[in-house]
């Protein structure tokens, strides 16, 4: 589990960008931090990946406070963290199938185990048609599922993806997201999705949804079709 406990962040002074920021990422489930361009909600990511340490406040991840461990413990942790880029960062040179399963060669991982568990993510992500294209050749919502795929391949405890469903229509964005809960629930793996598309979100009962307000993160309690009324309005 990601928990985030009374973070806050400058980077001018006298103006923060996030203050006293609290929330958990749970295992099987997908967290949605909305916000406009600009808010904190990169940061906030980054932040719980150990790229920026906060001003104050704490990231937790399985129960280890990042701050308190070794730069060796902190990079052996953040090893289980998987990013998801707005930019999907492929090796265009290579096949889907070559980039799908370069985490596990990097793991050591070989052979039929390796073989294995590309298959299975290649099915699940609607890809295996596609394995022996080269990713230079692919659609944007190719290019996309194949970056989700690479990500979870390597059995994350936790998913941070940034502005994922850029370029992509509503009805794909959705059945991206039902295969991360698919994913999310076999693997018991925490997701965290910054996003200010709130209307490519599918109703779920397994997707939080919370949203930045004037530096402030507020959980959203009301069902998700007023998700995105409540969103505008605050920010009118």
């Amino acid at each position: 589990m990601l928990r985030a406990e009374q973070i806050s962040k400058s980077f001018e002074k006298d103006e923060p960008l996030l203050e006293q920021v609290s929330f958990a990422a749970n295992p099987g489930r997908i967290c949605v931090i909305a916000g406009e361009t600009g808010s904190g909600k990169t940061t906030i990511l980054r932040m719980l990946r150990g790229e920026l340490v906060p001003d104050a406040g704490r990231v937790w991840m399985g129960g280890q406070d990042l701050r308190r461990l070794s730069a060796q413990g902190k990079m052996q942790l953040l090893r289980k963290v998987a990013m998801v880029h707005e930019t999907d960062r492929l090796l265009d040179d290579k096949t889907v199938i070559e980039n799908v399963a370069l985490p596990l060669r990097i793991m050591g991982i070989h052979g039929a185990k390796l073989t294995e568990r590309v298959e299975q993510v290649l099915a699940r992500f609607g890809l295996s048609r596609l394995a022996y294209r080269f990713a230079g050749t692919l659609s944007a919502g190719q290019a996309r599922q194949t970056a989700f795929a690479r990500a979870v391949v390597a059995w994350p405890q936790a998913l941070l993806a940034d502005e994922p469903f850029a370029h992509l229509d509503r009805p794909f964005a959705h059945r991206l997201v039902r295969i991360l809960l698919e994913h999310a629930a076999e693997d018991q793996m925490s997701i965290v999705i910054a996003t200010h598309h709130l209307d490519y979100l599918p109703a779920s009962d397994r997707i939080d949804h919370w949203q930045i307000v004037h530096t402030r993160l507020m959980h959203v309690e009301e069902a998700h079709e007023n998700v995105g009324v409540l969103f505008s309005t605050s920010h009118s």
